[in-house]
C-alpha cells in the first residue's frame, strides 16, 4: 500500500468518525433540548405566586366577622342585579335590609376599608356609606 492510498483511507475514516460523532451528539442533544423547552413552557403557564386568585367564599361557610359578611352579601346582590337576575328595586330593598342589621366588627379599620371599597365600586351610595361608617365606628349610640 502506498502513501496516497493510505492517506485516502485515513481521510475516509476521519469523515466517517466525524459524521458518527455528529450523529451521536444530535441524538443526545435533541431530547435534552425538547425536555428543557417543555419545562420552560410548563413554567410559563403556571400563574405567578403573587397573582393567586382570591379565596372562594361559599354561601354556607362561616364568615370570620361581619366586616366580610356585609361586603360579600352586597357584592353578591349587586352582581345579581348587573346580570339582570334581580331588579334594582329588589337590590335596594335587600341592601336596606343588610345595612339595617345590627353588626359587630372584629376590626373597625378593615370594616371601614370594606365599606369604602363598596362606595368606590358604586355598590352603595354616599348616604349608605355614611350610615355604615357610623355603625362601624359606633357613633349612633
Amino acid at each position: 500500500m502506498d502513501k496516497l492510498e493510505l492517506d485516502d483511507r485515513v481521510s475516509r475514516l476521519e469523515r466517517r468518525v466525524s459524521l458518527l460523532s455528529a450523529l451521536a451528539l444530535l441524538v443526545l442533544l435533541v431530547p435534552a433540548v425538547l425536555v428543557a423547552a417543555y419545562m420552560m413552557r410548563a413554567t410559563r403557564s403556571m400563574p405567578p405566586a403573587a397573582a393567586k386568585s382570591p379565596p372562594v367564599v361559599y354561601a354556607n361557610a362561616p364568615l370570620p366577622h361581619e366586616t366580610i359578611a356585609f361586603g360579600v352579601e352586597l357584592r353578591r346582590l349587586y352582581d345579581l342585579q348587573q346580570q339582570g337576575l334581580i331588579t334594582s328595586g329588589d337590590f335596594a330593598a335587600k341592601k336596606a335590609d343588610v345595612l339595617g342589621r345590627s353588626m359587630e366588627f372584629g376590626d373597625e379599620a378593615e370594616a371601614v376599608k370594606a365599606a369604602n371599597a363598596l362606595l368606590t365600586d358604586n355598590i352603595i351610595t354616599t348616604a349608605d356609606y355614611d350610615v355604615l361608617k357610623r355603625k362601624i365606628l359606633k357613633l349612633d349610640r
